[in-house]
């Protein structure tokens, strides 16, 4: 089945682009998700990206600009927390993505917690390296310290 895209999707397409795909996860997954619409001659007019490519240059070099440049502000970024912890250097509370995207804001980058790539809280004490995706094609990392607190 083919299916117009209204989101990006990660592995799949951008928005506007039409895909082929099974009939069982467009109508299971895709529609419900409000993700993609069924590409129809009004949806694909609708729909798909029609940008000239001069505009369409402008726009994606605008963009990579900006995703570079959080890249490389998140590189060079340390976030430090003292959290208190027992003998074995085992955290009483684990540091989320919400912690880390609360002590981001506050040195004023914003991301989205399905940016962060950390399958799992951080529940030990040590330094880390916490991988984000900033853009599609674009992944960065930051600094994370975790100190015992005394």
């Amino acid at each position: 089945m083919q299916v117009v895209l209204l989101k990006h999707i990660e592995k799949m397409g951008r928005k506007g682009e039409i895909k082929n795909v099974a009939n069982g996860y467009a109508q299971n997954f895709l529609f419900p998700q409000k993700l993609a619409v069924p590409a129809t001659e009004h949806n694909v007019k609708k729909y798909s990206v029609e940008m000239t490519d001069e505009k369409k240059g402008k726009e994606k070099k605008t963009k990579t600009k900006g995703s570079k440049d959080l890249a490389n502000q998140l590189r060079s970024t340390e976030v430090v927390f003292e959290e208190k912890a027992d003998e074995n250097n085992t955290l009483f509370a684990g540091i989320s993505k919400d912690k880390l995207i609360t002590a981001l804001a506050e040195k004023g980058i914003d991301l989205k917690p399905k940016q962060i790539e950390l399958s799992d809280a951080i529940k030990k004490l040590g330094e880390y390296k916490v991988p984000v995706m900033v853009d599609a094609g674009i992944k960065s990392e930051f600094k994370v310290v975790v100190k015992k607190v005394n």
